[in-house]
């Protein structure tokens, strides 16, 4: 699937837009794996296209933090 920045409206707008620096591709390519282990679901998110380190473990904590709201709202359905 691909990510992008957007506006309000939803239209695809550059990284700029939100001041972020940096040469931000228009659109990112990201590749979700899953995969069955001992009665679990691994799952492997590779996200490419994110410019410089610093801002790639920006990306990883927002989408830890986002994969941490899933988790706990899976929690919450009946089994």
């Amino acid at each position: 699937m691909t990510d992008s920045f957007a506006d309000q409206e939803g239209n695809t707008v550059p990284a700029s837009h939100y001041g972020m620096a940096g040469d931000w591709p228009l659109e990112m390519l990201i590749t979700v794996m899953f995969e069955g282990q001992r009665g679990k679901t691994k799952l492997t998110l590779k996200h490419a296209g994110i410019p410089t380190a610093k801002d790639r473990e920006m990306a990883g904590a927002g989408w830890n933090e986002s994969f941490d709201k899933l988790a706990e709202a899976l929690q919450d359905l009946p089994s």
